[in-house]
């Protein structure tokens, strides 16, 4: 039997939308060398994110061994840090020296939009760093709402930005599609009621997305373009 078309797609940003880890794992050193504290690998921040900032921090901590009592301040100063660094980043995107949108991102998106479908971001990331990043990447013209890790009182894998956003849009979670690339996301969706998509090529801590029971796993955006063109005709 054929799928229905979704009436809203929600999708988390870092690791589904673009490839964040690069200017993270930059902002995080950064901090860390401010701290007089050891340096990580971008490798061992792949498998921090997701969670949000707070607990970004928390894994990096732990990975050093460094007791938990300094870790609101070394959030604060990742949070500093970070800030200036997506100011960079937004500027080698703007100049079009860089992007870090996987391929078939805006494709995906304009093919929803085509067709009338709302669209919006339910990211762990905190809130004040998503429209900026948005717009320089070309994605904002697509994105009609937004909740950011710190816009309610939990986030994902609460079922709540979720829901929110449902609630927003006057859509039945089971009418809605959430894509993401983790736990946190196939979770939210779980605790939701709503249908999950995920991709293999985010940030998805170690963790075989195939047994996490979403709707579909794709290894990549261009594959679930293919899939969803399909889907629209």
């Amino acid at each position: 039997m054929k799928l229905s078309p979704p009436q809203l797609v929600i999708y988390d940003l870092d690791g589904t939308l673009i490839d964040s880890v690069p200017s993270i794992a930059l902002a995080l050193n950064n901090t860390l060398q401010q701290a007089l504290m050891p340096l990580v690998t971008e490798q061992q921040v792949r498998l921090w994110v997701g969670n949000g900032s707070v607990m970004l921090i928390q894994r990096a901590l732990d990975a050093l061994q460094i007791a938990p009592g300094q870790l609101d301040s070394i959030h604060q100063q990742f949070l500093d840090h970070y800030g200036q660094q997506v100011q960079v980043s937004l500027g080698a995107a703007a100049s079009g020296t860089t992007s870090r949108v996987f391929e078939g991102t805006h494709e995906l998106m304009g093919l929803f939009k085509r067709h009338g479908i709302a669209q919006a971001i339910a990211t762990n990331k905190p809130q004040q760093f998503v429209p900026a990043i948005l717009r320089a990447e070309g994605l904002m013209p697509f994105v009609s709402a937004i909740v950011g890790g710190n816009s309610l009182p939990q986030c994902k894998p609460s079922p709540m930005p979720l829901l929110t956003l449902c609630a927003r849009f006057n859509c039945p979670p089971s009418r809605a599609l959430m894509i993401g690339d983790s736990t946190a996301d196939a979770k939210s969706a779980q605790n939701a009621g709503m249908p999950c998509w995920l991709l293999e090529q985010g940030y998805a801590q170690g963790v075989d997305l195939r047994q996490l029971g979403a709707q579909s796993v794709f290894k990549d955006t261009r594959q679930l373009l293919h899939y969803a063109m399909h889907l629209m005709n």
